[in-house]
């Protein structure tokens, strides 16, 4: 989708795409030890059909050669930056103060875009102007670049919907680094640094928090590759702690309603509704649960089941006689024991 390499004849081929206004768009690429790859990244940059890009990499204390492949691409609109070891979020902090654009692309540098991504985009928020976010699928892809499959991003009718699903699966189903208006920072603040992992899922939770606009644009414009031994798809207690931290705090952001928007909660009375809502939390993290004991994570696994405990041991103290609660807390304290294992780590699978 891409080319071969930078420079293979096949670039020139291109048709160029002009925007409206011609706005300047801030590729953010942050990098940790990237010199497997981050060379296809920036290239998928470089041969963009939409000429008014600049692209700031972030070197966040890389001890390989990432700062030597940069440094080739000379006379290119890159700007390379080192800083100091602080995670994702902090680098992509960084990267966002140096940057100047009106829009914002976050690409990860083991990650490629296709030749039409930005313009693509751009036209998404010319045919719909009152976006704040435009959002396309992922093309997953392996080491060898060779596609996997296609992840086709869903559409929401409203923000309910959005809320409802991003609780339910445990995980960002729209992620934030497609293409996003500036000024959705200054609305809902920069990324939490003292998240190691999530952090687009807690910018996601902030976004659906301020009722901003999104846009879908149904096309395999990102490729997302899919390496076993990456450091993103590790599982660590650590990790299994940052993200479950974002997974409560969505579920203290919005209100039952939004949460699970099939209830009529209106007619329940208000014992009835903590019960249930803290019910249907349970069933949430049991499921999120389930799903990491699949792929082998049993850190993640624990970290779902033991916020499942929580809810239904509230339950319990609403409800001291309530037999079926007090059966489903013990079910869900022996899966927990079952599958779970302190300082153990697993691997991601493709999913």
């Amino acid at each position: 989708a891409v080319g071969k390499r930078y420079g293979n004849p096949y670039i020139s081929v291109i048709q160029k795409c002009e925007v409206p206004g011609n706005p300047l768009v801030s590729v953010v690429m942050t990098a940790y030890n990237a010199a497997d790859y981050i060379a296809d990244a920036i290239e998928s940059v470089l041969i963009q059909n939409y000429r008014n890009f600049e692209l700031i990499v972030v070197d966040d204390g890389s001890t390989d050669n990432t700062a030597d492949i940069v440094k080739r691409f000379e006379n290119e609109p890159i700007r390379y930056f080192f800083k100091e070891n602080g995670g994702v979020a902090s680098a992509r902090n960084f990267g966002l103060q140096k940057s100047g654009g009106p829009f914002i692309v976050m690409l990860d540098s083991d990650d490629m875009m296709t030749p039409d991504y930005i313009a693509r985009h751009l036209q998404g928020f010319e045919q719909h102007p009152e976006a704040d976010m435009v959002y396309c699928d992922d093309l997953l892809i392996d080491e060898h670049d060779k596609p996997i499959r296609v992840i086709s991003r869903p559409e929401y009718a409203n923000n309910t919907a959005f809320i409802s699903d991003i609780f339910r699966c445990g995980f960002p189903v729209v992620h934030f680094k497609t293409c996003i208006r500036r000024t959705v920072f200054d609305k809902i603040g920069l990324y939490d640094e003292e998240l190691i992992v999530g952090e687009d899922y807690e910018m996601i939770r902030r976004f659906a928090k301020q009722e901003l606009k999104m846009v879908h644009l149904p096309a395999p414009l990102y490729l997302r590759r899919i390496v076993t031994s990456s450091l993103s798809r590790s599982f660590t207690a650590a990790k299994a702690k940052s993200h479950f931290t974002v997974v409560d705090r969505i579920s203290k952001t919005f209100a039952p309603e939004e949460l699970f928007p099939d209830i009529q909660w209106n007619a329940l009375p208000a014992e009835e509704k903590s019960i249930l809502e803290k019910c249907r939390k349970a069933f949430v993290y049991i499921g999120i649960g389930e799903q990491y004991i699949s792929s082998n994570a049993p850190d993640y696994s624990a970290a779902a089941f033991d916020l499942a405990c929580e809810q239904l041991e509230d339950c319990c103290k609403i409800e001291p006689a309530n037999q079926q609660v007090r059966n489903l807390r013990e079910k869900c304290l022996a899966i927990r024991a079952k599958h779970s294992s302190s300082g153990s780590r697993g691997v991601y699978q493709t999913v």
